[in-house]
């Protein structure tokens, strides 16, 4: 199989988006990616109820090892 590499083009950009887990905050994130990478994940002020806080479970998914 070849080694797949992103383009150099790829540059950075901010997602916004929401919490992946199941709790009642429904917190909304601001995710950035550099070059196909999650470089950041940091929240938003989009819902009322947190603010812009987020747990730090989420802050670090960027770190998480996924199991295949």
């Amino acid at each position: 199989m070849a080694d797949i590499k992103p383009p150099t083009s790829w540059g950075r950009t901010t997602v916004d988006t929401a919490c992946p887990l199941d709790c009642p905050d429904s917190c909304s994130l601001a995710v950035s990616v550099e070059r196909g990478r999650i470089r950041t994940i940091d929240g938003t002020a989009r819902q009322p109820a947190t603010r812009g806080f987020i747990c730090a479970k989420v802050r670090a998914f960027d770190r998480r090892e996924l199991s295949v």
